[in-house]
């Protein structure tokens, strides 16, 4: 890892041989921030009281303030979008009037970091700093001001500067939390691998983009990245997979307890109303008896003590109206007055009796039968008194209601309640309302002939059951995301630290002049493989010593053969003898620097000329001293030797008692040629007859011998033959490397077909025809490496001139 001074740059600056554009790559990072960030904000925000002001851990904030340094304005856009989608599915109102907060949240980080080039490793200390300064206090603090005090659902309400401090620390402490707890190991343990991909924003929209294919294989990803992939895949789909499930669950559920709550609810009011009804219902009848005596007591005094005993017992709302009174007669109706003449009980909704003028039941009673002295009772139960406590439970589970008298008149309305404006029977349904799902339970109250309607927004669809599902045990899932994260992202880099220490080696060891050794951390896997290297490189250090010691033996060597090559190059004469009437000449052709052929030719007088052809046991350098020391021997012997016979003879009695292995030899072909007669003496010691073809009769023969080789016995049987040469005629000596010549099927060149090329180009002259056969032969035997010398002597007689 780099951590000099200018490591700063290197994070936010191109490296070498790439630019900078916005690809797909950037769409994708946006839609998976966007749905991580999602699926964490349903799941793992936590919400608790603390006083008077509810405060929570919201992982999101963590992704808004990381994915913003790494991605830049796409992390950003990410970080505003996904807190909006979070607040629309749980059902938090006012989605939109957070957006300014997110944006500050996501982008202070963000913008700091690359103002001043700090590093998202965070390597040094400087760096862990920043984010605390930064990523932790300045970004959480200012959007919880902006949030609290601009656009929190509750800013409509004035509130005191107690409660705005404790919203704002709510605020801050809900976002801040998760910035240290889970945004600095984020950092820490993922920064290494996002700042070496191309995912990574080092400007505010574009990331380095190399010259080659957008898109490289998975196997060719590094070991890291294949791992978070891995951990990520493993832990964040399945997650997802469980939530899916169980929210389809919780809405099925969701549903299922809605109406079961409602009629629960429903029947509850029905008690309620009914008891409340039956208690002023009965302390009616109490009191029109009691009343009714008092009205048939004759002494005045007698009704007055009853009446003072009853006042007591009277209720605040009780009036006795006067039917003969036209006035007050006016105040009921026809249908009430003959309601009270029956003797029922008259619910209606409207003014009660003076001095009651809120809307209320009134409740009347007719106490005597039908004479002047009857008594009306009216007791008014005000609507208020019957929302706050017949209704209590319904607005406890969330339900909005509306009570309707037997003429579909609204008697008690909640302040949320939507009018169906649909006709159904008693039971629920939902009715869809811009865009809303709303359950309905409808409920007719008998005997009153009443209709009750309870509605719930909301309750059995996705946000209710988003709702449901943000407990701890959803926390604790998200927790173990982000420690699956961070933890993956710690073994892989313990993974990758050592891997690249041990490929810089492995780069370093390839420099011959520097002894580099691999560092052995532990005796896991990695620590075997960096101990095997160092085997490995110190055997191959001796190897390379080792092969330095060989590569300058064989350059002494080759330089040797090389002055040996020259010698012999020299040895072998370089220009044809000037001889009358003949034309003489040879190609010799080692198959190494150094061979065992040899031809040559010696003047021995002004009309005798010495001529020499000879093969070497073996090939190479040995051949080539064995080579030397025959033809120096038989060009000595030469001077003074009659005949070729005793010049074999001689020379072979000299190599036998000087040899020193029992295997060396060598075979030779020696001639004497007279020029005055065209005779040619020759003799041959085990070599390959030379062929003598006379064109004047188109006749092939040789030129055979007795004779073993030279050097094997000291009693050698060399015999000699002798010919006349006639113009035109050609003699053709050669070694074995001519007829053993073979092709990669290992056919032979042959004697045969070496016949048929003298015969075919005889009346080449005598250098040309042995260059001829050189080609020939090689060709012959191409591709495969010539295997033995080829050495060639022509001696051709020129027609009398």
């Amino acid at each position: 890892m780099d951590r000099s001074n200018d490591a700063n740059t290197t994070v936010w600056d191109l490296p070498p041989g790439m630019d900078a554009a916005v690809g797909w790559r950037h769409g994708g990072v946006l839609f998976s921030v966007v749905a991580i960030g999602t699926v964490v904000g349903v799941l793992g925000t936590l919400t608790f009281p603390v006083g008077e002001t509810p405060t929570g851990f919201a992982p999101t904030a963590a992704i808004q303030v990381v994915t913003g340094i790494w991605f830049g304005g796409w992390g950003v856009l990410a970080g505003t979008i996904f807190p909006a989608l979070v607040r629309w599915l749980t059902g938090v109102e006012h989605v939109l009037r957070g957006v300014p907060g997110d944006l500050v949240l996501s982008g202070t980080a963000a913008v700091w970091f690359r103002v001043y080039r700090r590093d998202p490793r965070l390597l040094r200390r400087s760096d862990r700093l920043a984010f605390l300064a930064v990523g932790v206090g300045a970004a959480n603090l200012l959007a919880a001001l902006v949030t609290v005090s601009y656009f929190d659902p509750a800013a409509g309400v004035p509130a005191s500067p107690r409660v705005w401090l404790a919203r704002c620390a709510a605020w801050f402490f809900s976002g801040a939390l998760p910035c240290l707890i889970l945004g600095l190991p984020l950092l820490r343990t993922l920064s290494p691998v996002v700042v070496r991909s191309r995912l990574f924003c080092r400007g505010w929209w574009v990331s380095s983009r190399s010259a080659g294919p957008s898109l490289r294989p998975f196997r060719h990803q590094p070991i890291i990245v294949k791992m978070l992939l891995g951990l990520g895949a493993a832990g964040f789909l399945p997650l997802l997979l469980v939530v899916a499930v169980n929210l389809w669950d919780d809405y099925r559920t969701a549903h299922a307890q809605a109406v079961a709550f409602q009629r629960e609810v429903a029947d509850q009011i029905d008690r309620e109303l009914r008891q409340l009804l039956g208690e002023h219902q009965e302390r009616l009848v109490w009191l029109g008896r009691n009343l009714t005596g008092v009205a048939q007591s004759t002494s005045p005094l007698e009704r007055a003590l009853a009446m003072s005993r009853l006042l007591p017992a009277l209720p605040a709302g009780l009036h006795c109206p006067n039917l003969g009174s036209l006035e007050e007669s006016q105040e009921i109706d026809a249908v009430q007055s003959r309601a009270l003449r029956a003797g029922t009980v008259v619910m209606v909704v409207g003014h009660g009796p003076p001095p009651a003028r809120r809307p209320a039941l009134n409740l009347m009673r007719l106490i005597g039968e039908g004479n002047p002295s009857d008594v009306v009772l009216v007791d008014s139960i005000e609507l208020a008194q019957i929302d706050q406590s017949v209704f209590a439970a319904a607005r406890q589970r969330r339900n909005e209601y509306c009570l309707r008298s037997a003429d579909n008149q609204p008697l008690i309305v909640s302040k949320a309640y939507h009018d169906p404006d649909v006709e159904h029977g008693d039971g629920e349904f939902v009715v869809r309302r811009g865009g809303t799902s709303q359950l309905y339970f409808r409920r007719s109250m008998s005997p009153l002939a009443w209709q009750l309607d309870l509605m719930i927004p909301r309750v059995f669809g996705v946000r209710d059951a988003l709702a449901e599902r943000r407990n701890y045990t959803a926390v604790i899932t998200t927790l173990a995301l982000f420690e699956a994260l961070m933890v993956g992202g710690y073994l892989a880099r313990t993974l990758e630290q050592p891997i690249r220490q041990l490929t810089e080696t492995v780069r370093q060891s390839g420099r011959l002049d520097v002894e580099v050794e691999a560092s052995v951390q532990g005796h896991d896997e990695i620590g075997e493989l960096a101990a095997a290297f160092n085997d490995m490189s110190r055997q191959l250090r001796r190897s390379i010593a080792a092969l330095k010691k060989t590569t300058a033996e064989k350059e002494r060597l080759a330089y040797e053969l090389e002055l040996a090559a020259d010698m012999q190059s020299r040895i072998l004469p370089t220009e044809p003898p000037t001889v009358p009437g003949f034309d003489i000449s040879g190609v010799c052709v080692p198959a190494r620097e150094v061979g065992g052929d040899f031809f040559d030719w010696q003047a021995l007088s002004d009309i005798r000329l010495g001529l020499l052809i000879g093969d070497a046991c073996g090939k190479g350098l040995g051949a080539a001293f064995l080579m030397s020391e025959a033809r120096s021997i038989a060009l000595a012997l030469m001077q003074d030797t009659p005949s070729a016979q005793a010049v074999l003879r001689r020379t072979n009695h000299a190599m036998f008692q000087s040899r020193r292995m029992s295997e060396a030899f060598t075979t030779m072909f020696c001639a004497i040629l007279t020029v005055p007669g065209r005779r040619l003496d020759f003799a041959c010691a085990g070599h390959p007859a030379p062929i003598w073809y006379r064109p004047a009769i188109d006749q092939l023969d040789r030129l055979d011998t007795a004779g073993w080789p030279l050097g094997l016995e000291l009693d050698n049987p060399i015999t000699q033959g002798e010919i006349n040469l006639a113009p035109g005629d050609v003699v053709v000596a050669f070694t074995d490397g001519v007829l053993d010549a073979a092709t990669l099927e290992n056919k032979p060149f042959g004697r045969e077909r070496l016949e048929q090329l003298v015969r075919a180009h005889h009346t080449l002259c005598a250098a040309a025809l042995a260059r001829l056969v050189q080609q020939q032969v090689l060709a012959w035997c191409s591709p495969r490496d010539q295997f033995d010398d080829l050495t060639v002597l022509v001696i051709r007689t020129l027609e009398p001139g």
